[in-house]
C-alpha cells in the first residue's frame, strides 16, 4: 500500500457520502500500516493509501480516492491522516 504512487494530475472526484470522514484525528498515535487497515476497512473504495515516512516529501496534487497517513520515526501517524 504504501508504495503506490498517485498518478493524479487533476483533481479526481471520488465519489463517497456525506458521512464519510475526509480525516482521522483519532489515528494519531497508531502505527501507521494499522492506521492504513482502518481506512481501507472504514473505505474501501478508495485507490491509494500512502505511508510517508520522514522526511515528509508532498507532491501538492489533490486526488480525492487518496489518503496520505503521515508517521514519525517509530512509524506512529503523527498528523491526522487526510483525504487528498
Amino acid at each position: 500500500m504504501d508504495n503506490e504512487k498517485c498518478q493524479c494530475s487533476n483533481f479526481r472526484q471520488y465519489k463517497h457520502d456525506e458521512n464519510s470522514p475526509k480525516t482521522w484525528p483519532e489515528l494519531i498515535g497508531v502505527l501507521g500500516d494499522e492506521a492504513a487497515k482502518l481506512i481501507k476497512a472504514e473505505m474501501p473504495n478508495l485507490q491509494i493509501i500512502q505511508i510517508i515516512h520522514p522526511p515528509w516529501a508532498l507532491t501538492q496534487d489533490l486526488c480525492s480516492d487518496r489518503v496520505r497517513i503521515l508517521v514519525d520515526d517509530f512509524n506512529r501517524v503523527s498528523m491526522p491522516p487526510s483525504i487528498g
